[in-house]
């Protein structure tokens, strides 16, 4: 998980932070404006990530950043994994509103996973997200 380590070190090691604070338009993540659901997408622990530091650090770029955000639905080792249904995508739009990227860039997963219930994120539905976000005045793009 090479991402994660990245990732890790973005919010925990104020060196790179600041570095990345440098940077024209950094591409961030956040894959969920709640934090038990951010810690699912991101298999990373409570006790090292502080979500509301990741919010906090985001929104220190402002609209330099490009804010990254894998679009899931379905289940890992049975727990639910949705950043999509209504109530966890209004936080998460929530978030980036706050954040007030210069765009937002949102995707499916790529290939197959090992995990058999997570579910690939249509074009379609992921055109919606982007109408949403254009809706409120934010700049998205699908991939």
């Amino acid at each position: 998980h090479e991402e994660c380590r990245i990732f890790v070190a973005f919010v925990v090691d104020d060196e790179i932070f600041d570095a990345l604070l440098l940077v024209d338009k950094p591409i961030l993540k956040l894959d969920s404006g709640n934090r038990d659901m951010f810690h699912r997408i991101s298999k990373t622990s409570p006790d090292v990530i502080d979500f509301n530091k990741v919010v906090d650090r985001l929104k220190k770029f402002g609209n330099r950043a490009i804010v990254q955000t894998l679009l899931i639905r379905g289940e890992h080792e049975g727990e639910i994994i949705d950043n999509v249904s209504d109530k966890e995508f209004e936080k998460w739009l929530e978030i980036v509103k706050e954040v007030n990227p210069d765009y937002v860039m949102l995707y499916p997963i790529d290939r197959v996973t090992p995990e058999s219930k997570l579910e690939k994120i249509s074009k379609e539905e992921i055109m919606g997200y982007v109408r949403i976000l254009e809706e409120n005045g934010i700049k998205a793009k699908a991939y």
